[in-house]
């Protein structure tokens, strides 16, 4: 397995695929908050493109797409994947913040609020059951 060194500055266009997907159930997740509660002020959960180019604007160098934007951040470019040496190379840390953290932390509590509002998320079920599968 080659884990890169820079994992947005090396990101592909499967994996920007993926995030897309995870970002349009967010977005999903968000319209059927508002649809069972108008009231509420979701406006600041913006599409995750449009985010992260208004957090690091002129610090992305192309603007163009997810991977692009991803890839040419520089705010970014200093990220480096947790890795454990093993024989024959590395294999990411799953002893790390990803897997411990964001994962239960953010994907699940999505994925309950998801089933709560009857939103079908196929991507977020499927990073939970691939990081609970390491």
């Amino acid at each position: 397995m080659c884990i890169r060194d820079r994992p947005y500055e090396d990101m592909d266009d499967i994996s920007a695929d993926w995030m897309q997907r995870l970002d349009d159930e967010i977005q999903a997740i968000k319209t059927a908050i508002i649809k069972y509660n108008p009231h509420i002020d979701l406006t600041n959960i913006i599409p995750m493109k449009e985010r992260i180019i208004k957090q690091y604007g002129a610090q992305i160098r192309d603007k163009t797409n997810m991977r692009t934007v991803f890839a040419t951040n520089l705010g970014y470019s200093t990220l480096k994947v947790p890795v454990k040496k093993v024989e024959g190379g590395v294999i990411p840390d799953i002893d790390g913040r990803l897997f411990w953290e964001d994962v239960p932390f953010g994907l699940v509590i999505l994925k309950d609020i998801a089933d709560i509002l009857g939103v079908k998320t196929p991507a977020v079920d499927t990073m939970i059951a691939v990081s609970y599968t390491h």
